[in-house]
């Protein structure tokens, strides 16, 4: 049981979050340098409709082999049969000690799982809208039940 009330969305021990961010993986090296990656948001909707994020400071990139996983995990779950989506979004917090609202940050690249490829968003859109979006079209064009 929970000692503390929390708002609904936010980390629930901001200990065991920060422990979380220090795990090593140190000696977990295989062979081509296959090694873990973090994934900063995972959830689906009646496991019809995934989503998988991942956030980076502005202007920085991210790394081929985390870029592949995300791709063939998204891949691998609409192949199973439910609609796949990564979402790559950006934002400006310098201090590290700083919170990220990761629902407002710029969505810069979508990768569709049916289609296999990347794409920018057609338009300057945030997290929670992008996620809205693609939600809705899910619903009324391919008529999941959310």
């Amino acid at each position: 049981m929970l000692d503390e009330i929390h708002e609904k969305g936010t980390v629930i021990s901001e200990a065991r979050f920060l422990q979380s961010k220090n795990m090593c993986f140190k000696n977990l090296i295989f062979r081509r340098g296959i090694q873990p990656t973090d994934i900063d948001l995972s959830f689906d909707f009646n496991d019809q409709l995934y989503f998988q994020g991942e956030g980076k400071l502005e202007g920085k990139g991210m790394d081929y082999g985390q870029r592949k996983h995300l791709e063939c995990m998204s891949k691998r779950i609409y192949k199973g049969g439910a609609e796949s989506f990564v979402i790559i979004f950006e934002h400006n917090v310098t201090d590290p000690t700083e919170k990220v609202y990761v629902w407002n940050c710029k969505v810069t690249e979508i990768f569709s799982g049916r289609e296999g490829k990347w794409s920018p968003p057609k338009k300057e859109i945030i997290l929670l809208e992008c996620i809205k979006q693609i939600s809705k079209y899910c619903e009324d064009v391919l008529k999941l039940q959310l």
